[in-house]
């Protein structure tokens, strides 16, 4: 409930979407997501579903600057090098991703 207080007072509602929020009785996430129309808000819950991993603004800037980081590094290699391409890339969506293992296959 706090963290959609604090929504209500910002300019732009929609930049904060989804704000993930838990039910007072049961617990469960769900996402909120505030829209403003003709000087009323409109909040829409939506379930989190159990195969989601909850994502909310703040999350997805992260994820963003993330991407954008891998990104930059890999146009900041030196041209001339597949092999080095693929371990940088590699590299990155593993950092990304998170998975235990991720290759590069050439054809």
């Amino acid at each position: 409930a706090s963290a959609l207080h604090k929504a209500l007072g910002f300019g732009e509602v929609s930049l904060l979407n989804p704000i993930l929020v838990h039910c007072k009785t049961s617990g469960k996430p769900f996402y909120a997501i505030i829209h403003r129309v003709t000087g009323s808000l409109i909040i829409d819950f939506e379930p989190v579903k159990p195969y989601e991993v909850p994502m909310t603004a703040a999350g997805a800037l992260q994820s963003y600057k993330l991407a954008a980081k891998a990104i930059t590094r890999l146009q900041s290699l030196p041209s001339g090098s597949l092999e080095r391409l693929c371990d940088t890339m590699v590299q990155e969506v593993f950092e990304l991703t998170g998975y235990d293992r991720v290759m590069a296959y050439k054809f």
